[in-house]
C-alpha cells in the first residue's frame, strides 16, 4: 500500500515497462498505478464471509449429526422422524438467513415451528409473551424444542384429541444483571398420561 496526501493508505496495482536507449540501457520507465483499494477491501470481505460460511457449515453438520444420533436411538421410523426434524431445522435456518443471522423473534419461531398446527393457534394453542429477539443459537434450540413438543402433543398429548389445549408463555427474567429467557409449555385436556 501507498500513503496518500491525506495520510491514509491505499492499495495500488503498479505496472511498468522499461524504455531502452539505442545502446540497450534503461533510459526511463513507463508505467501506470491503478487504485485497487476497493477491490482489495471486497476481497477481504469475501474471505471473511467464506470463513463465516465455513464455520456455520461445520456447526450445522455437527448439529445434523447429533439429530441423526438422537433420532436413531429413539426407535423405529428413523427416516420419517429424521426428515421431520430436518424440516424443523430448515425452518429455523430460513428465519435466521432472512434476518442476516441476527437472531429471530420468538413469535416468528413459534409461527414457523407450529405452521402445521396453524388452525389451532388462537383456539387450542394459546401464545403469550413479549416481543423478544433471540440469538441465532437460542433460536435454533427453541425451534427444535418446539418441534419436539408439538410432535409429542399431536401424537400423545393435548393435541391428540379434540378437546386438549396447549398454553405457551414466555418472558424475560432478570437474574444477577443478566436477561434470562423463560418459556413454559402447558398441556391440558389431553388423554390420561400413561407411564412408559
Amino acid at each position: 500500500p501507498l500513503r496518500g496526501k491525506n495520510g491514509k493508505f491505499r492499495w495500488f496495482l503498479s505496472r511498468a515497462l522499461p524504455i531502452h536507449d539505442k545502446d540497450g540501457q534503461i533510459e526511463m520507465w513507463f508505467g501506470t498505478n491503478t487504485d485497487v483499494t476497493e477491490q482489495k477491501q471486497r476481497e477481504e470481505q469475501i474471505q471473511l464471509l467464506l470463513g463465516e460460511v465455513n464455520h456455520r457449515a461445520k456447526n450445522m453438520l455437527t448439529l445434523v449429526q447429533a439429530i441423526a444420533r438422537q433420532t436413531m436411538a429413539s426407535g423405529d421410523n428413523f427416516m420419517d422422524r429424521f426428515a421431520e426434524r430436518m424440516r424443523s431445522l430448515a425452518s429455523s435456518q430460513d428465519l435466521l438467513v432472512s434476518s442476516g443471522w441476527r437472531g429471530a423473534r420468538v413469535e416468528d419461531i413459534m409461527n414457523s415451528q407450529l405452521a402445521h398446527l396453524e388452525d389451532f393457534i388462537g383456539t387450542r394453542i394459546k401464545l403469550e409473551g413479549p416481543h423478544v429477539r433471540l440469538t441465532s443459537a437460542a433460536a435454533q434450540s427453541l425451534g427444535m424444542a418446539l418441534h419436539e413438543l408439538a410432535t409429542n402433543a399431536g401424537k400423545y398429548g393435548a393435541l391428540s384429541n379434540d378437546t386438549g389445549q396447549v398454553d405457551i408463555r414466555w418472558n424475560i427474567r432478570q437474574e444477577e444483571g443478566t436477561n434470562r429467557f423463560e418459556i413454559s409449555w402447558t398441556e391440558s385436556g389431553g388423554p390420561p398420561v400413561i407411564a412408559p
